[in-house]
């Protein structure tokens, strides 16, 4: 897989590809959430480790802005546990892409966190 030029975010060195991978993955954590009895719920240190194939302490380190020098394998571990492009963290028409969706979402979980089944009704509407 090949970025474009006008993709790439001049992201190479290290200090500030750590800075923005914990800055992506903060936002990442804020919106990719879930509704459950009723309550936004999203996930932990250990629920991300599980899902990326990492440790609680990595992600705890890459949290706290401490890893440095993310491999590309860890990047696509933590894209495809929150369901996103690798891209996301490095091409920033990509994280648009992608937090817009995850905004879309968010408001449609915030929709039947207060409206329960009337949010999904209006949102079949407005699908139509």
């Amino acid at each position: 897989m090949s970025l474009e030029a006008d993709e790439w975010d001049d992201s190479r060195d290290a200090p500030f590809v750590a800075t923005g991978v914990k800055a992506h993955l903060t936002r990442l954590r804020e919106t990719y959430l879930f509704l459950v009895d009723g309550n936004l719920i999203g996930w932990s240190d250990q629920d991300i480790a599980d899902r990326a194939g990492m440790t609680r302490a990595y992600v705890s380190r890459i949290m706290a802005g401490q890893s440095e020098n993310l491999g590309m394998v860890k990047l696509v571990g933590l894209a495809n546990a929150f369901d996103v492009t690798p891209l996301y963290f490095f091409s920033a028409s990509a994280r648009r892409r992608v937090n817009r969706r995850l905004d879309a979402r968010l408001e449609h979980l915030r929709k039947q966190q207060l409206f329960g089944s009337t949010a999904q009704e209006e949102d079949a509407r407005e699908a139509e």
